[in-house]
């Protein structure tokens, strides 16, 4: 008897710190696969041929100790590298970033899922129903 409530104790220890605990999976290096941008109820989707064909880059960088690093260059129209840093944190379904930029600090949150490898973030700015789906596997 002892046995069995001494195991269903470290069982409902181990479920409820993986719950609080995220995703560790997340950890790692990871590269852009798709690019999903809905702006004002218009779909802009760019595939993996898509991106390759344009140069594109954009890489993740989710180290084990919580900081965070991308290097891409989707954000200027001159294609150039750049790379931002900060920190990250995750519970079951969202992702935490804390960007660094320009001594302005950016606080961006993904609802995140991962199957077979591959880690979808979605981010959704209500107001103007914008939405931005990206695909990323590893590296």
């Amino acid at each position: 008897m002892k046995l069995q409530y001494f195991i269903g104790i470290l069982l409902i220890i181990v479920v409820a710190g993986c719950k609080n605990n995220g995703d560790k999976n997340v950890a790692g290096e990871w590269k852009v696969v798709e690019f999903r941008m809905t702006l004002d109820g218009k779909e802009n989707i760019s595939t993996t041929k898509n991106l390759t064909d344009a140069g594109a880059v954009w890489d993740l960088n989710f180290g084990k100790d919580g900081k965070f690093r991308q290097d891409f260059n989707m954000g200027n129209p001159e294609m150039k590298m750049q790379t931002e840093a900060g920190t990250w944190k995750s519970t079951t379904d969202s992702l935490f970033i804390k960007l660094a930029v320009e001594k302005t600090d950016i606080d961006l949150e993904y609802a995140y899922s991962i199957s077979n490898d591959t880690l979808k973030l979605t981010i959704e700015y209500v107001p103007k129903k914008n939405r931005i789906v990206s695909k990323f596997v590893r590296k």
